[in-house]
Parts: C-alpha cells; sequence; structure tokens
C-alpha cells in the first residue's frame, strides 16, 4: 500500500511528507448525498482545499469555527486536521517561499515598520518562572516595502521581540551593505535597531508625523485654541505632499523645502512662545504633546533632508489590520512555532493582495510545484506568477 502510495505521490506532484493524507476515506456525493468507502488511494485534500483553509485561516476565521461551519455541511472536519493541511503547505513550500521574501525585502532602500500585540502561552508560561525584568511581551512586527521594480512586500513576525529586533536580520544579511536605509518607525526606544555603530550609520530612522499629530487631535477639547493651530499646520504639510505625490524624490525633496519649512518652523515657534510665556505647563497634556514634537524634532522632520522620506507609517498600520483580525477571532497561539507560521502563511496572502495577485490561485500553482519551490523559491515568488499565467494564456490563445 505505502509503494502505491509513492508512485502516486510521484505521479501526482504532491509532497511526500504525509503518505497518510492517501488513506482510504468515505466520499459523498453532492447530489444525493449518498456515501460510499473509497476504496482507492487518491488524495482526499487537494491543493485548492488547504489553500482555501490556508485564506480563511489569515482573514479572520479560527479553525474552531471553520470546524463549525464542516459540521454544518455535514462533513465534520476536526481542528487538528486543519492545522495539519497546513503545516503541510508551510513545511512543503511556504516556509521557503517566506525566507526567500525576507531575502528579497533585504534588498529594499525604505521600510515600514510596527508592532502590535500578540499572546502566545508558551511565552506566558516562560514568563512566569522568570524574574519581572527579564519577561519579555509578544508582539506581531510588520515590516511594508518595495523592490526596486516596485513590487510590494509585506512580513510579519510574531515573537516576544519588538520591530526594532525583528529588523536586525533582514539589516543585516543584505546583500549591498553600502547603500543606506531608511526605516519608518514609531518615535520609541524600543523599534532602533540593536546593531553595531558601522551598521546604524547606514540607518536613517524617520519617525511618524501621523502620531504627532494624534497627540494633539487627542486633547483638542481641552486645549481648542493652541490644538487647533498645531493641526492646521500639519494639514497644511499633508495638503503639500498630496500636490506632490507623483513627483520623483528629488524634486519632492525639492517641494516640500521650499513650501513645508514654514510650516514646520510655525510649530516649533509656537511650542518655543507657549513655554516662554508660561502659558502651558511641561507636566500638562499640552506639554506632553509638545515635548513629543521636541524629543522628536530630527525623526519628524527627515521628510525635509532626506530624499524618499515618507510622512507617515500608516502604510504598516493598515497591514497590521489583518493581524488584528486574526488576534480579536483567535485570540492566542499555543506555541512560537505555530505563531512563526501562520505569520509566515499570513505574509505570503497579504503579498499576493499587495500585488493585486489571485492569493488562492497563487497557492495552488506552488503546491503543484513543490519540489521546485523547494530547489529555487526565487521564481515562485508571488509576482513570478503573474508572469507564468500571462505566459499561459497566451500560450492557450
Amino acid at each position: 500500500y505505502e509503494g502505491q502510495a509513492r508512485k502516486l505521490l510521484q505521479f501526482s506532484g504532491n509532497s511526500p511528507v504525509n503518505v497518510e493524507r492517501y488513506q482510504k476515506s468515505v466520499l459523498r456525493c453532492n447530489t444525493c448525498g449518498l456515501e460510499f468507502m473509497n476504496h482507492q488511494s487518491l488524495d482526499k485534500w487537494t491543493h485548492s482545499a488547504r489553500s482555501s483553509i490556508i485564506l480563511q485561516r489569515v482573514y479572520g476565521m479560527p479553525f474552531h469555527r471553520l470546524s463549525k461551519l464542516q459540521s454544518l455541511y455535514n462533513a465534520p472536519i476536526a481542528e487538528s486536521t486543519l492545522w495539519i493541511q497546513c503545516l503541510g503547505v508551510w513545511e512543503d513550500c511556504g516556509y521557503h517561499i517566506y525566507q526567500q521574501l525576507l531575502a528579497v525585502a533585504g534588498e529594499s532602500k525604505i521600510f515600514y515598520s510596527d508592532d502590535t500585540g500578540a499572546k502566545i502561552l508558551e511565552v506566558m508560561k516562560t514568563n512566569k518562572t522568570l524574574p519581572e525584568k527579564q519577561q519579555r511581551s509578544c508582539n506581531t512586527t510588520t515590516i511594508c516595502t518595495r523592490t526596486a521594480r516596485g513590487e510590494n512586500i509585506i512580513l510579519y513576525m510574531t515573537d516576544n521581540k519588538h520591530c526594532g529586533e525583528n529588523f536586525v536580520p533582514i539589516m543585516t544579511n543584505r546583500g549591498n551593505k553600502d547603500h543606506y536605509l531608511k526605516l519608518m518607525v514609531d518615535a520609541s526606544s524600543k523599534n532602533t535597531p540593536k546593531v553595531d555603530k558601522q551598521e546604524l550609520d547606514k540607518l536613517i530612522i524617520i519617525n511618524c508625523l501621523f502620531h504627532g499629530r494624534e497627540k494633539f487631535a487627542e486633547i483638542k477639547d481641552y486645549y481648542p485654541e493652541e490644538c487647533k493651530y498645531f493641526l492646521d499646520e500639519i494639514s497644511s504639510i499633508y495638503k503639500i505632499d498630496h500636490e506632490c505625490r507623483n513627483y520623483d524624490s528629488r524634486k519632492r525633496l525639492r517641494h516640500h523645502k521650499r513650501n513645508s519649512s514654514k510650516h514646520i518652523k510655525n510649530i516649533y515657534d509656537k511650542i518655543r512662545h507657549l513655554y516662554d510665556q508660561k502659558l502651558a505647563e511641561p507636566n500638562s497634556a499640552l506639554g506632553k504633546a509638545m515635548n513629543y514634537w521636541l524629543n522628536n524634532k530630527t525623526g519628524l522632520t527627515r521628510f525635509l533632508k532626506v530624499k524618499g522620506a515618507p510622512l507617515d507609517n500608516n502604510k504598516s498600520e493598515r497591514a497590521l489590520k489583518s493581524i488584528i483580525l486574526q488576534r480579536k477571532n483567535s485570540l492566542f497561539f499555543k506555541t512560537r512555532n505555530s505563531a512563526a507560521i501562520w505569520s509566515g502563511l499570513s505574509s505570503i496572502v497579504r503579498t499576493c493582495e499587495a500585488n493585486g495577485i489571485n492569493g488562492f490561485a497563487y497557492f495552488n500553482w506552488i503546491q503543484s510545484n513543490w519540489n521546485k519551490v523547494q530547489k529555487d523559491a526565487s521564481i515562485y515568488l508571488p509576482w513570478k506568477y503573474l508572469e507564468y499565467r500571462n505566459n499561459t494564456e497566451l500560450v492557450a490563445a
């Protein structure tokens, strides 16, 4: 029996990792509902079934709910079975695609990164045995970037690390270490990668202007006159940025220097005026908002000095919404390994979406070519599927 399964595996192009997929099973007719025993050693789980499970899980359907849904179709599937199928896809081809995306991302020059909270039961259990100062909270980090050809990459990492720590492997393993990297993050010391000075000198940290705006927006009901002034000045900067959205990086920088510098100057002049005239207390809500701008002036004004520097971190904020939806529905990960696997599969799905690629068809494609993916994943990246599909349609025509 096992020899027959191996032959079927070689013929069908499926992974030899899970021979049990080819066990005999009960089949059901979709028309009349008649059940009968399948006496042939055929794969009960097709590529499309596994692709559907992955997509539903990434977009917020936890295995428990998906299992309950299957019961309504009178075709119950255990949660563990759903997990095993996804694990098979990860081992066969998903892991290799994810590692290749990390390698390609390292050659980019501008990155957007942010964190959101996560729960990993394994880490939480370990934290109980550690001193309070050694305990580490869990986070999901997203890193968004673009290749030189314009393909979008969205990466997720879930562990007891912050985005600064998760960015270190991408920064240190890149091929060309001579060019400068631009990293858009929130103004927090946790978001600064812990690397040696030589590496850090090649990194330009940019802080999010929108976060600076929110500091004033949150307290505008208590300080309406002062906050309105700051919010109007920041809105003017965004209007200027909208005007030059189609400019190249050099022309955009000149446009901001010429038109946005006065608004930045007005903001800091107003802060100094309020402090000098003792119209605001440093420890008040308004004072804390103004101190945020004073303490992070270099990062908040990078767009006036660095070509291609963005104004805000909204790109990574949007990318986190998918992970936040998963967290709300699934609540937690059991182990660090399962957290890493779902972060990797989510990265592939969201990268497909960001490039306008049919994620369902893409996962079917890489499963059909799992042995080739393991040999060279670079020719099976998401945007390569578009080339494959266009060539197939051309030959068919």
